[in-house]
């Protein structure tokens, strides 16, 4: 159904998502020797399948958005593994932000992107079949013939183990940047010095997260920059009053913080205006 220019678009997009594929090594595409040794019983029944959305529908212009997604209802060892993912409650960022307020931190948020494409390694032995349009040549990668057979290592859109994958790899990291989670309050990241004193905190909702710690102190400033490092930030917002931009979001709420009066402000006025009632006519 599309026309020249909008095939034109999603063709790149398809490409740019399929390198996502390649450059986190979601996928092992198989030799043709290689896919006659795979047992059917452990391939996918379904192939993978593009979702195509127009991202910039609210502006009348096309900005085309692709996501390679696994069907994940027919994976054959459905049952077969853990697929809880924790993320951080209202109730702990609320205290987060209060604790912040008292130590006069400063607070920021950060997207991380491709989040469940950086996920830790599947231990699950299964395979998928591409998409029936196959899939581009990228970057020195061949392209791949419709319906050709990959091997999962990682977590990917639309696996059931995708979000904990992900997650695991998350508290790996944010470990190795010198945040211990608390064990009573999953998804809630605290760092330490070495004289033990708290020096910051992370809250992780998925791949959105929240953090507050003093800039200017060394050890908080030495594990920003690892996060920097370690993850594939998408974005960074400050969630200080004076900068000239709207009030940054996180969970759902609108976040301003004024660090010259020492407050957070929290509101879901923005959300609860876009509700509208359903109620029937006549009732």
């Amino acid at each position: 159904m599309f026309n020249a220019i909008e095939r034109a678009a999603f063709n790149e997009s398809d490409a740019e998502e399929w390198h996502q594929w390649i450059k986190n090594r979601v996928v092992k595409p198989l030799t043709a020797y290689e896919e006659r040794q795979v047992p059917k019983d452990n391939i996918f029944s379904y192939p993978l399948r593009f979702v195509r959305a127009n991202k910039g529908e609210t502006t009348n212009a096309l900005t085309a958005k692709s996501r390679l997604v696994v069907p994940g209802h027919r994976d054959p060892d459905l049952g077969e593994f853990r697929t809880d993912s924790p993320t951080t409650s209202t109730l702990a960022v609320q205290v987060t932000a209060a604790v912040a307020v008292s130590m006069d931190w400063e607070g920021e948020t950060f997207d991380v992107s491709t989040a469940f494409l950086s996920g830790k390694e599947t231990s699950s032995n299964v395979y998928l079949r591409a998409p029936k349009e196959g899939l581009p040549a990228v970057e020195g990668h061949k392209p791949i013939k419709p319906l050709g057979v990959l091997e999962l290592l990682k977590g990917a859109y639309g696996l059931a183990e995708a979000p904990r994958l992900w997650y695991l790899r998350a508290r790996e990291l944010l470990d190795k940047c010198g945040f211990q989670e608390l064990r009573i309050c999953r998804s809630v990241f605290c760092l330490r010095d070495k004289d033990n004193k708290l020096r910051g905190i992370v809250t992780l909702h998925v791949d959105d997260g929240l953090i507050f710690g003093d800039p200017k102190e060394k050890t908080y400033k030495e594990a920003r920059r690892k996060i920097n490092e370690h993850f594939n930030i998408k974005e960074w917002h400050r969630l200080d009053a004076e900068i000239k931009r709207e009030d940054e979001e996180y969970l759902g709420a609108r976040w301003n913080q004024d660090m010259k009066n020492h407050t957070i402000t929290i509101d879901m006025n923005r959300y609860f205006n876009t509700i509208v009632p359903d109620i029937p006519q006549g009732e």
